[in-house]
């Protein structure tokens, strides 16, 4: 199955070849390549077997579930001291976030049952699919570009490796190594875990993997590939999402050849996601397929004994239309999104398979699933949305959060140690490296009156911006006369601020003040105005390379310095 234009999962298993773990895989394991592979096929056949019932519970939306043997690690890691081989699954999920929830759910059970077993990936096309979940809790070691090799599923529980127990650089084999020898020196913290049992791992998820049983009107070759080959099902609503209506292989498929009414119709209970259910309803009313052509076809009596005419029409529409989506399949082409060879040869089989040997139906199918989830007004939605945002940062109070005081509070001590009216104040040391910081009590020129006089809307002389002696500073007033180029843009720069600060706008207007002044400037705002002027800048800035942007980053580094110090 194509995953160019879908959404996809993809994850990676450690397999860790121990004799208290898998005895009779380290005894294969210190054989040839082919009896490694013997071994390592053999935990994973245990792996999958832990997950059975729950596996064949499920309906995926596209891919199933799989695990691949991944022969590269079958060789040996010259860095490693414990054996280990990996396995690897990709899945198209398109829109079926459920099947993302329930794969994670799976691969944690796995780690969970069988200690020889660790989750080293699980990503999609945004990111690492559980970090993305628990972004609010993670530590602020842990960035994007520091995270590959550092996240485990171990034991049920997620790890992430500091560089504190090894050093960034280090081999990938080393942090799985740390896992192991010092699970509790690497367990995520409790505010990650509980996002994520309310999250990916919580009830209201797993309630969400529950599939949609709902009865369909089918002829006999559909009513095969439903028993022989169930995958086709959803398969074929995935093919109705990405097929051009348009396009002439649709409007042939409409045309029903291979899987539409034949004989007497049944009807038949099928099993679909929620989100392939809800998108098969979406394109029955759009179908091109007349249902009233087969309303008068001849009915299996047993299967439509007490059901209602209601229930028959929209057995008949969802029939008509999952035939067609059957059809796109048979017929697809190596371009197309849903082309999948192995399943187009299932297909072929069922319809080369006489249709005599099918079961007559007994009686009438079970009643339809519940379908009111389907509608959800505005007003729930919002409310469940609140519930979800409301319990994460429930979790986030109290760990790391800092309130509006403390924040105004380092701005402002970051201000007075390292601004002046000019502008931020970059410290340099003797050797001209900027990355070195000055000390925050150090102290740094400020220009009161000319503060002043911007405030009251008056206009500066060239000798207040420049020092009360006309000289400046001196390594400055030496750059500027070497070059011809840099003496006409300090020209043009001191123009424009001559201009802007002579403008009609007084200045005064856009600071807040915090009382009466008895006629005189009334005291400002400060921790209002810092804040908001801050805001702003980086606001027009565009989230750019910038002066408020730059301040910004060097602020964050304080308050991560200030809240790791003992």
């Amino acid at each position: 199955m194509s995953s160019e234009t879908c959404d996809f999962v993809a994850y990676e298993v450690l397999v860790v070849v121990e004799a208290k773990v898998w005895p009779q895989v380290t005894e294969l394991w210190h054989g040839d390549r082919d009896k490694r592979r013997m071994a390592v096929e053999g935990a994973r056949r245990e792996l999958l077997a832990t997950i059975d019932s729950e596996l064949a519970e499920h309906v995926f939306t596209v891919d199933t579930f799989a695990l691949d043997i991944d022969e590269e690690s079958l060789r040996d890691e010259p860095n490693a001291t414990i054996p280990m081989a990996t396995l690897r699954g990709k899945a198209t999920v398109c829109d079926g976030m459920e099947d993302v929830w329930f794969i994670a759910h799976l691969l944690r059970e796995m780690t969970r049952k069988l200690p020889g077993a660790c989750l080293t990936s699980m990503h999609d096309q945004d990111g690492d699919t559980l970090l993305i979940e628990a972004a609010e809790a993670l530590p602020d070691w842990l960035e994007p570009e520091t995270s590959q090799g550092r996240i485990f599923m171990f034991q049920g529980n997620l790890h992430l490796v500091p560089p504190t127990i090894v050093s960034f650089g280090a081999p990938s084999v080393l942090c799985r190594e740390a896992i192991l020898q010092n699970p509790c020196g690497t367990r995520s913290s409790a505010a990650v875990e509980t996002i994520l049992a309310q999250g990916p791992f919580g009830t209201a998820s797993r309630a969400q993997w529950a599939s949609h049983k709902f009865a369909v009107a089918i002829s006999d070759a559909l009513a095969r590939v439903a028993i022989e080959c169930p995958q086709a099902i959803p398969q074929a609503v995935h093919a109705l999402r990405h097929a051009d209506p348009a396009a002439r292989a649709t409007q042939a498929a409409w045309k029903l050849d291979h899987f539409g009414p034949r004989g007497p119709l049944r009807l038949q209970q099928i099993s679909l996601s929620r989100t392939s259910y809800a998108q098969l309803q979406h394109f029955s009313s759009h179908q091109m397929a007349d249902p009233a052509r087969y309303s008068e076809r001849e009915w299996c009596a047993a299967t439509i004994a007490k059901v209602s005419p209601d229930r028959l029409q929209q057995g008949l529409r969802l029939g008509l239309t999952l035939a067609a989506g059957l059809e796109l399949l048979i017929s697809a082409n190596k371009n197309a999104v849903y082309y999948d060879a192995a399943l187009q040869l299932a297909l072929t089989t069922c319809l080369a398979v006489s249709t005599e040997s099918l079961a007559e139906p007994t009686g009438p199918p079970p009643p339809d699933d519940n379908d009111q989830w389907i509608e959800v007004e505005p007003d729930a939605l919002q409310t469940v949305l609140q519930q979800v945002s409301g319990s994460v940062a429930s979790v986030l109070v109290g760990q790391d959060a800092s309130n509006l005081d403390s924040l105004t509070s380092e701005m402002r001590a970051l201000f007075e140690a390292e601004s002046g009216f000019e502008g931020i104040d970059v410290p340099v040391d003797e050797g001209g490296d900027s990355t070195q910081r000055q000390s925050p009590n150090s102290s740094v020129s400020f220009d009161v009156n000319s503060l002043l006089q911007v405030l009251q809307g008056q206009d500066l002389k060239e000798e207040t911006l420049h020092g009360e002696d006309g000289q400046g500073n001196d390594e400055q007033d030496v750059e500027a006369t070497d070059s011809e180029e840099d003496r006409l843009l300090d020209e043009a720069a001191d123009e424009l601020l001559e201009e802007e600060l002579s403008a009609e706008a007084n200045l005064t207007s856009t600071f807040e003040s915090s009382g009466g002044g008895g006629g005189g400037l009334a005291p400002l705002d400060v921790d209002l105005n810092l804040v908001q002027s801050l805001v702003n800048s980086v606001t027009g800035e565009g989230m750019a390379a910038g002066p408020a942007s730059s301040l910004m980053s060097r602020l964050t580094e304080d308050l991560r310095a200030a809240r790791t110090s003992p």
